[in-house]
């Protein structure tokens, strides 16, 4: 159920809390980029303090919006060119987020070894 939680903030925090601004100029403006890992890790370092020491959540958050950021730098370029070919675009999303709930878990697997 912890595991849950996690990803629900995950969901809020990638997805849900994500303006209009961000989306489209994310793969462009650097910007936008870190504002969006900025935004992601404030809600699950949120959600991680219902789960998690203040100690592990500091490592637990620095180490998965290191993860994401770098996920998406990565993913967003390619799904920028591939926004007109919706086949090859929602399998690269599937595993962008394949890749982002893996991250999350291996973290929350091994959070006690994270701690600050």
């Amino acid at each position: 159920m912890d595991f849950v939680i996690l990803l629900l903030a995950h969901w809020i925090g990638d997805h849900l809390m994500q303006n209009k601004a961000m989306l489209p100029e994310a793969p462009i403006k650097m910007k936008w980029m870190v504002a969006h890992v900025l935004l992601y890790g404030t809600i699950l370092s949120s959600a991680s303090l219902l789960l998690f020491s203040w100690q592990i959540v500091l490592g637990f958050v620095v180490v998965n919006s290191v993860l994401h950021f770098l996920i998406d730098m990565l993913s967003s370029r390619l799904l920028y060119r591939l926004r007109d070919r919706p086949q090859v675009f929602y399998v690269v999303l599937g595993l962008e987020q394949f890749l982002h709930i893996t991250c999350l878990y291996w973290t929350f697997i091994n959070a006690d070894v994270l701690a600050l």
